[in-house]
């Protein structure tokens, strides 16, 4: 995968992981209905080596970062 570099150093692979449909159902808001099925995902594309991950707190209140830190924790270091 081809690499960005911010200004401050950190570089992340240009090709990311959109966390939109990471929510409840309906209209997209609230927790996601199946933990274990978005632990594979996330799991799965850490191991491809996605380290950008898209989230807004439109996508759910603040539920999928909360989701997200909790499938990917511990994180890996750099």
């Amino acid at each position: 995968m081809k690499n960005w570099t911010f200004h401050d150093g950190q570089t992340v692979n240009r090709l990311g992981l959109g966390a939109m449909r990471l929510t409840g159902q309906p209209g997209n808001w609230g927790p996601y209905p199946d933990k274990q099925r978005a632990a594979r995902v996330f799991r799965l594309a850490a191991e491809m080596g996605v380290n950008f991950i898209d989230t807004a707190i439109s996508y759910g209140a603040g539920h999928s970062e909360m989701l997200i830190a909790e499938i990917l924790h511990p994180y890996p270091k750099g």
